[in-house]
This record gives C-alpha cells, sequence and structure tokens, in this order.
C-alpha cells in the first residue's frame, strides 16, 4: 500500500494561518460533536491528538463529510 500511495497525484496543499478557524468550520465541528456518541467523540478526540503530535508541521481542515489532516507534502489522512 505504502508503494501505491506514493504513485498518488499530489496536489499542492496550502496551510491555513496558524490557529485561523473559520465560522464555518466551528460549525461542523459542533454539529458533528453534538450527534456523535460518546465513544465516537473519545475516538475523535484521541486521533486528533496523536495525528496533530506528530509533527508541528500537521494541520486539521473540518470538513463537511470528514476530517482532513494535512502534512506540509500531502493530505495523509481523512
Amino acid at each position: 500500500m505504502k508503494s501505491l500511495i506514493k504513485e498518488l497525484p499530489n496536489r499542492k496543499v496550502r496551510k491555513p494561518t496558524k490557529g485561523e478557524r473559520t465560522k464555518d468550520e466551528e460549525e461542523k465541528e459542533r454539529i458533528f460533536l453534538k450527534f456523535a456518541n460518546d465513544r465516537a467523540k473519545d475516538l475523535f478526540y484521541k486521533a486528533n491528538d496523536i495525528l496533530l503530535a506528530l509533527d508541528e508541521r500537521v494541520w486539521r481542515n473540518f470538513g463537511e463529510k470528514y476530517t482532513s489532516y494535512y502534512s506540509p507534502e500531502r493530505v495523509f489522512t481523512y
């Protein structure tokens, strides 16, 4: 799988300003957390903490259908 991922096309990703969160992103996260059960919330918070702790250059984007985590090189998980 690792070799397959390396062959996928890579699009340039621009990192948002550190700490900048839009009202839209905050609302999507609020809705997710409102309807997620306790187990899903716990898993989300644990995964979020682990992924963001990998490197200070990793950041997240909370979308309508999924949360994406980015590195300086590429999107690496949804």
